[in-house]
């Protein structure tokens, strides 16, 4: 799928935890960010710990044109 999206997602959480930053790529054919916001994704630390979190959760989030 990653080579026929135009876009790539970049979404960063914090674990709850140990505070840590967890980044998330998600290939998209849209750039528009409300559509990933509201996907769920598991997301899982080095530490151990690990949570379904919406896509609107996320500390920032990105989209860049991703070079077909």
């Amino acid at each position: 799928m990653a080579g026929t999206c135009p876009y790539v997602h970049s979404l960063l959480f914090r674990c709850e935890d140990c505070m840590g930053p967890l980044t998330i790529s998600v290939p998209s054919e849209e750039s528009n960010l409300e559509r990933v916001d509201g996907d769920i994704f598991e997301v899982e630390c080095t530490c151990g710990w690990w949570k379904n979190l919406l896509g609107v959760e996320a500390v920032r989030h990105w989209v860049v044109t991703w070079e077909l």
